[in-house]
């Protein structure tokens, strides 16, 4: 399990150290990255991964739980405030993806949530997880992380967004 952690810690690491450049040159080879890390986890034998959703200070997400939330191959055995626990599954199953990837969802507003109650000095969690939301066209989880954002931090371009939602009915 320790190689799972290990994994899991490196794999959030390299994904906070990137700027927006590389994020953009990272989702134009999705596929690739994900048969690599697919690979990885075969590799080292790792059947559990214990991982957060966000590097708190700079808000960005960390891609190792989407994509095990949205691979038939993991189980999302675990969900706390903080963390969560995937097992590689003994058969895949597509049917139970849709559902684990909204626990995932959900999981990460609550974590975020979480740790600005903790340490309210970081909320970029909250822009970014409302900027997700209104990429995906959920306008009121986008509203209320915005909302969570702005009740701790002064930014303009977020505050126009805000007011857009306000006047759009949310």
């Amino acid at each position: 399990m320790l190689t799972g952690v290990l994994i899991a810690l490196l794999s959030n690491a390299l994904f906070a150290a990137m700027g927006p450049r590389d994020l953009v040159l990272l989702r134009q080879r999705r596929s690739e990255l994900e048969d690599r890390r697919a690979e990885l986890l075969r590799h080292y034998g790792i059947q559990s991964v214990v991982t957060n959703t966000f590097e708190y200070v700079t808000g960005a997400i960390y891609p190792l739980a989407l994509a095990l939330a949205d691979s038939p191959d993991w189980q999302l055995v675990f969900t706390d405030s903080h963390s969560l626990v995937f097992v590689k599954a003994d058969r895949p199953d597509p049917a139970a993806v849709s559902a684990k990837l909204q626990r995932v969802l959900d999981h990460m507003d609550i974590e975020c949530s979480d740790y600005i109650e903790h340490d309210p000095r970081f909320p970029a969690c909250a822009r970014r997880m409302a900027q997700y939301w209104l990429e995906g066209r959920n306008r009121q989880r986008a509203y209320r992380m915005l909302s969570l954002y702005l009740s701790h931090a002064r930014d303009a371009e977020a505050e126009r967004v805000f007011q857009q939602l306000l006047q759009a009915g949310r």
